[in-house]
Formats: structure tokens, C-alpha cells, sequence
């Protein structure tokens, strides 16, 4: 798509939201983050695979880790971690972003990260695969959820609720709840086998 001037909308309540004007020019903006108490927003390839942090009155750019879809944002201890289509990063300040893996496990695209049990997740296409962060450039792979044949699984979110954490994969639309490493129980295919 051609990039075009792309904004965020805070809601106001009722049917009532206000802009918070032009975030760089893109056609998407791929994933929002409070931290510190300043707006994060990740845009697609077409804006640059850019993140821009909101003060109040104006957005600022960040740069752009590697210039690939900006998929998430995710505050753990203090810090800020991101992820673009296969990378993830470590935010430094100003537009300094620390790779801690990089096509992980021959995974090109991570589209989920969560903290569960203090540690990051991420979840990735196309083999499947939850990883967790071990430190440094470490990762290890804590599942592999999908359909069995070929390699056409995604990983579009990761949710900890009630102490357990959660997967939602397609495309089967399907659940499932980690148990421990290499298992994890498949709670329910929300679409129809046929």
C-alpha cells in the first residue's frame, strides 16, 4: 500500500475519540505500548518499520530497528522490548535498539510477546514456535503449536491469565495453554475441521 500520514486515537468515552495526530506515514500502525507513561507506537514497512514515542503534546522518532514491520511492544522490569517481523529488540533510548535474536530457529516473523513467569515470550510464524528469552542472544523453544503438516502456523497472540499463559494460533483459530515445555494442551479449534 502507499504510505500516508497514519494517527492515533485516544479514547475520550461515549462515541467520542480524539486524535493525537500524524504518527510518521505509513499505512498501519502495527502495535501500541504505555511505558514510563509515554505513548508507544510501531508502524508498518511502509512508514519504515518505525517506532515513535508520544510526550503529551507531539510524537518523537525513535529510528527504526531493522525497517521491517514494527509487530509489538512490551514493558518487562523496567525496560522495553520489541519485535519487528523476525527480530527482536531491546530499546536503549533515543534510536538505540539492542538485537537479542534474530531469526530465531528459522522463524522470519514474530507477531506476539508476553512475560510469563518473569520471562519474555514470543510467539512466530511460519513453523509455530513459542520461544523464551534466556538472556543475551539465548532463546529456546518452549512449543511448537499448529496444524502437523507443512509449515503455515502462526503465533498472533500470547496472554497470561490466572498464572497460566496462553497461545492463539492459525490457521485452525485454535488455543491452547502451556503445561511446560514441548507441552501444552489444546483447548479448543474456534473454526470449523472441514
Amino acid at each position: 500500500g502507499k504510505a500516508s500520514p497514519t494517527h492515533v486515537f485516544v479514547y475520550d468515552g461515549g462515541k467520542s475519540w480524539r486524535d493525537l495526530g500524524q504518527v510518521g506515514n505509513g499505512t498501519r500502525v502495527m502495535c501500541l505500548a504505555s511505558f514510563k507513561g509515554e505513548i508507544y507506537a510501531g508502524l508498518d514497512r511502509n512508514g519504515g518499520g518505525k517506532c515513535f514515542k508520544y510526550d503529551g503534546q507531539q510524537w518523537h522518532d525513535l529510528g527504526a530497528p531493522d525497517g521491517r514491520n514494527f509487530e509489538c511492544l512490551l514493558p518487562m522490569g523496567g525496560r522495553l522490548y520489541a519485535a519487528t517481523h523476525g527480530n527482536v529488540y531491546l530499546y536503549e533510548g533515543v534510536e538505540r535498539w539492542k538485537s537479542i535474536g534474530n531469526e530465531l530457529f528459522g522463524e522470519d516473523q514474530i507477531h506476539a510477546l508476553t512475560v510469563f513467569n518473569g520471562k519474555l515470550h514470543a510467539g512466530c510464524w511460519p513453523a509455530g514456535y513459542v520461544l523464551r528469552y534466556e538472556g543475551d542472544m539465548n532463546w529456546v523453544i518452549t512449543g511448537q503449536l499448529g496444524i502437523t503438516r507443512g509449515k503455515n502456523n502462526e503465533v498472533m497472540d500470547l496472554v497470561t491469565y490466572n498464572g497460566k499463559m496462553y497461545a492463539g494460533v492459525i490457521p485452525r483459530a485454535e488455543v491452547y495453554r502451556y503445561e511446560s515445555d514441548g507441552n501444552w494442551t489444546l483447548m479448543k479449534s474456534l473454526v470449523s475441521k472441514s
